[in-house]
């Protein structure tokens, strides 16, 4: 679910996910393996995080490209202004 309807919680759009994740790669964890990245996103940071809306995530900020995968690893991109 990218946007939210009245019945559903905020916590599980996409939008407020991708937030979570780009605020933690910039606080340090980029370069982080993928599936070591979603264990610290789901025991530090939001424990009803579901691995399916996970890749979702990933999925929409790779297409922004906000993010990229090399060697198994989330590395954040650089906007080159």
């Amino acid at each position: 679910m990218i946007l939210t309807s009245k019945y559903s919680n905020p916590q599980s759009s996409i939008y407020y996910l991708s937030a979570q994740i780009l605020s933690t790669l910039k606080g340090g964890r980029s370069n982080t393996n993928v599936v070591d990245f979603f264990i610290y996103l789901k025991t530090y940071v939001n424990k009803n995080f579901t691995y399916a809306n996970y890749i979702m995530t990933l999925d929409w900020l790779f297409i922004l490209n906000a993010i990229t995968i090399q060697e198994n690893r989330i590395v954040l991109c650089t906007s080159k202004n």
